[in-house]
């Protein structure tokens, strides 16, 4: 594991806060995986251990985003989200297949899980808005329909 994830996770851990795990919850009638830590507190945090490793290569950063996503925690996704973002200046095609993730958003809408029915909703709005993948968020509608 990367020291930078064990250094995040021990922050986050840290901050953690059960006013936030109170208020959390009554958005979701699923038990949430988290941390429970504010999401300006998780912005901080996150700024903070990328600051430790933003010289590093592009595909070391989206390695550890990947492991921070692997951990199913709401916040470490969170702060792989951001981190993605830091460095979306030098993103290359090469860095998306999207294509071939297609028939896994498709499954995600007939998920019980009602976060995945909306990730496979949400997830193709920026191409859609720029007609892309048209087809493919008609058939995710009329399977989530």
């Amino acid at each position: 594991m990367d020291p930078i994830i064990a250094e995040l996770r021990q922050l986050l851990i840290e901050n953690s806060d059960e006013k936030v795990r109170h208020s959390g919850q009554r958005f979701s009638k699923e038990p949430l995986n988290a941390y429970d830590v504010k999401t300006a507190v998780i912005r901080r945090i996150g700024k903070a251990c990328f600051a430790k490793i933003e010289d590093q290569s592009k595909s070391h950063i989206f390695d550890i985003c990947e492991q921070l996503w692997q951990s199913g925690i709401l916040e470490e996704n969170a702060v792989a989200c951001f981190w993605s973002h830091a460095v979306h200046e030098d993103y290359e095609p090469q860095d998306f297949t999207v294509p071939a993730y297609l028939s896994h958003l498709k499954k995600w809408a007939e998920s019980d899980n009602r976060w995945m029915r909306r990730a496979a909703a949400v997830s193709l709005i920026i191409p859609a808005k720029e007609g892309k993948f048209l087809e493919d968020v008609l058939e995710i509608a009329d399977i989530l329909l």
